[in-house]
């Protein structure tokens, strides 16, 4: 995979997340376009540095791989959503909120980060994708998150 080719799907996912906002801005709902569009940009992110670590190691992606890639975007989508609600309310407990995310994603790093080390090749593969996945989800969610998420 190329350099265009890994822009162009970042694209994509930015564009699938943005089209899911569209469709609830038009319904009246809240989170929309901007918010929907970031989520799926900080996801693909996290499951696109994920995919070319493991292949520059040399590992070969299975149907475990794509699962943990799927639980990356799971919790990729969650931390993002927690990142524009801290934005948008001017959330009073803040401290708490990121707190918490920090736990919550601590322990999501060290459960699979264990699996990674399995001898058992399912689990090793799966726990190899999804501890690094969730960790960097959390910090591209961090990154694309809007500036007011982190004011007092």
């Amino acid at each position: 995979m190329d350099f265009v080719d890994i822009v162009l799907r970042l694209i994509v996912a930015a564009a699938v997340g943005a089209l899911v906002g569209l469709n609830r801005d038009l319904h009246g709902k809240p989170t929309g376009v901007p918010t929907l569009g970031l989520v799926g940009l900080g996801s693909a992110l996290a499951v696109l540095t994920v995919a070319a670590g493991l292949t520059a190691a040399g590992q070969r992606l299975g149907i475990l791989h794509i699962v943990g890639m799927l639980l990356i975007v799971a919790v990729g989508s969650n931390y993002a959503l927690f990142f524009d609600r801290l934005a948008q309310e001017r959330h009073r407990e803040m401290s708490r909120t990121l707190a918490s995310l920090a736990v919550a994603n601590l322990a999501t790093v060290i459960g699979f980060g264990v699996l990674a080390f399995s001898s058992v090749p399912v689990l090793a593969a799966l726990g190899a994708t999804t501890a690094p996945g969730a960790l960097l989800a959390l910090v591209f969610s961090a990154l694309l998150a809007p500036r007011a998420a982190f004011d007092s």
